[in-house]
């Protein structure tokens, strides 16, 4: 036992898996963080898929907005930006396409000084 270590106290229960043989006391195997990450960008592309057709068919300001979200999640804001630019030429009064427009442009503000200073 190392110094930093300190010894149970007697009485004191201490849960270790290895020494169970049931099987719901055992640890969940963890997924590779990579993994998780393709889970999540599939769930994500199949999703902007799926707004993608039903804009193409009814487009409406609710899914401009929503696939400006996913957008954002995944980096592209000129995309997102533009569906902002959709969603208000068909509500020009939308207060929340003006609040994701208003946003990614300070982002784009922020990141891309050279191109407001000619």
């Amino acid at each position: 036992m190392t110094p930093k270590q300190s010894a149970p106290r007697q009485g004191t229960m201490r849960y270790d898996h290895t020494e169970t043989t049931n099987e719901k006391h055992r640890p969940r195997k963890q997924m590779p963080v990579a993994n998780i990450k393709a889970c999540l960008m599939s769930l994500k592309y199949n999703k902007l898929n799926d707004l993608d057709q039903k804009i193409k068919q009814t487009p409406s300001v609710e899914l401009y907005l929503k696939r400006c979200v996913v957008y954002q999640q995944q980096g592209r804001y000129h995309d997102a930006l533009n569906d902002c630019y959709s969603a208000l030429e068909l509500d020009p009064d939308n207060s929340e396409a003006k609040a994701h427009a208003e946003m990614i442009e300070s982002i784009f503000g922020y990141f891309y000084t050279d191109g407001l200073n000619p």
